[in-house]
């Protein structure tokens, strides 16, 4: 018998229905719900497994879970990385908790000073977990006239629902800006999300 009934502990929120399929055992005068695959089931009774919802996906010590059953739970919290808009944004602030504001969608921006372009992620199950980022620039030339390299780092993402910009702005001189920048994340040496933006000097800007 399936359940749709919710369940939050502490910062975690379970769904019954998602780690009980559709069966209940009998067992000395109480009603057990199977957990787990047909080839490696464990069965526990509801009271138990609100528990289980509770504390994350361990019991306590005299009432031991299966690995698969942990495996499951991992699985089901796999790391989501989206992005969310990408394009112009307003003006940035560094230092302010606030993302920039979305603006307009575009790939193709217009090199005028100041205008800040770039893209938000959407980062979920990834707490404590490190995040590379990189800004391949067309040639920005340094003080002595040699190319920059690619501007790069790495943040640690600080909750389970996580939003990230990555972007940047034009400065003097125009010149060393035209021409593509890539922007990239990579978690775990995976490419989760990458946008490539074309600076120029044409009046159209897309």
């Amino acid at each position: 018998m399936g359940s749709s009934e919710g369940f939050r502990g502490s910062s975690k929120s379970w769904n019954i229905s998602t780690i009980v399929d559709e069966q209940e055992r009998s067992i000395g005068g109480r009603s057990l719900l199977r957990i787990g695959s047909k080839k490696s089931a464990v069965f526990l009774h509801r009271h138990d497994l609100y528990r289980l919802c509770r504390i994350g996906i361990q019991l306590p010590p005299e009432r031991p879970i299966h690995d698969s059953i942990i495996a499951e739970q991992m699985a089901k919290r796999k790391p989501e990385i989206k992005m969310r808009t990408f394009g112009i944004y307003s003006k940035w602030d560094g230092d302010s908790k606030e993302l920039p504001r979305f603006t307009r969608s575009t790939t193709r921006v217009r090199a005028k000073i100041g205008v800040e372009f770039g893209f938000v992620v959407d980062v979920k199950n990834c707490k404590n977990r490190q995040l590379h980022y990189c800004i391949d620039h067309p040639g920005i030339l340094d003080a002595d006239g040699k190319k920059r390299p690619p501007f790069d780092g790495m943040v640690y993402v600080k909750t389970n629902d996580w939003k990230f910009y990555l972007g940047d702005t034009i400065w003097e001189p125009v010149d060393d800006k035209l021409g593509d920048w890539r922007l990239t994340l990579e978690m775990d040496d995976q490419l989760v999300a990458e946008k490539t933006f074309q600076l120029h000097l044409d009046d159209q800007e897309s």
